[in-house]
């Protein structure tokens, strides 16, 4: 009886994918906005329901997957396989968290991870 969700943003660099997802200090950007909801909502069917909730955060870029959970080598690839009809990342790191306030300094982490570069279309990326 459990739920995956995927969070998940496309688009040319300087899209506004960041701004979108992240946001900025006092304007909180759709994935917190979603952490804090989803929350708020576990909190309010208590004690009638028993959630468990786990973060697993991974980048694609340049077409490679990367775990940004994990720190280590960059060269450190991750493979997707379907297994009984569903796309699973294989050895991504995944987190338990128990309320909001665990995952903000999670996804903080994760976010300073994320690569950085330009491209001939934006060479001043807000990431780079």
């Amino acid at each position: 009886d459990g739920y995956n969700v995927c969070v998940f943003a496309y688009g040319q660099t300087g899209s506004g994918k960041t701004y979108t997802m992240e946001g900025v200090p006092g304007n909180r950007g759709i994935t917190y906005r979603t952490v804090d909801r989803l929350f708020e909502q576990i909190e309010s069917r208590k004690p009638a329901y028993h959630y468990t909730v786990s973060l697993t955060v991974i980048e694609v870029y340049n077409e490679n997957i990367y775990d940004i959970l994990r720190k280590g080598n960059r060269e450190d690839r991750l493979e997707m396989r379907t297994y009984n009809g569903r796309c699973q990342v294989l050895d991504a790191a995944t987190v338990s968290v128990s309320n909001a306030a665990e995952v903000t300094p999670i996804l903080n982490r994760a976010f300073a991870g994320r690569s950085c570069g330009s491209t001939a279309l934006n060479e001043r990326s807000s990431r780079s």
